[in-house]
């Protein structure tokens, strides 16, 4: 009844089976939002690094323009642009790449926390439910088998940093 009371849904006690909307979750919580916080914090020195070695090899290619250069000045400095521009790339690359690393690595961690929460949430209700199922791969679940919130709800009590 309290829970009732305070617009928070329980679900059904004579149900074996419950419904998550990890994608709910994933998008609404809190604890989530401060890892990516913290990821985006990571990578923004290293974004900027490379937007600055990008800007001024811009302004270095303006030169290219200039017709007091010799062919010999010109030829030196585009070859200049060009291995800049290739370690640009590389660095670019690498940056990707650790970025895709540490955000896989975060994910595979929210998910075994998720287990987690998911393992204790059905402990404390003596194992009531045999099966719980991701939201999308339901195509119809009554409502009253969502237990997302209660999920969320001690995901982020759990995990709050």
């Amino acid at each position: 009844l309290l829970a009732a009371a305070c617009g928070k849904k329980e679900p059904s006690t004579t149900s074996e089976v419950a419904v998550i909307d990890v994608r709910q979750i994933i998008q609404q919580s809190p604890v989530i939002a401060s890892i990516n916080k913290r990821l985006a914090a990571e990578i923004q020195p290293m974004q900027t690094a490379i937007q600055t070695k990008q800007n001024t090899l811009q302004q270095e290619a303006t030169a290219l323009s200039n017709p007091d250069l010799t062919e010999e000045d010109m030829l030196t400095l585009k070859l200049k642009l060009l291995e800049g521009k290739k370690a640009l790339i590389t660095e670019a690359g690498a940056l990707r790449q650790q970025s895709e690393l540490k955000q896989t690595e975060a994910l595979a961690d929210i998910y075994n926390k998720l287990d987690t929460s998911i393992a204790t949430f059905n402990q404390t209700r003596n194992r009531q439910f045999k099966l719980i199922l991701k939201q999308a791969y339901v195509l119809y679940a009554n409502e009253d088998l969502n237990i997302t919130t209660n999920i969320q709800n001690d995901f982020d009590t759990k995990y709050a940093s």
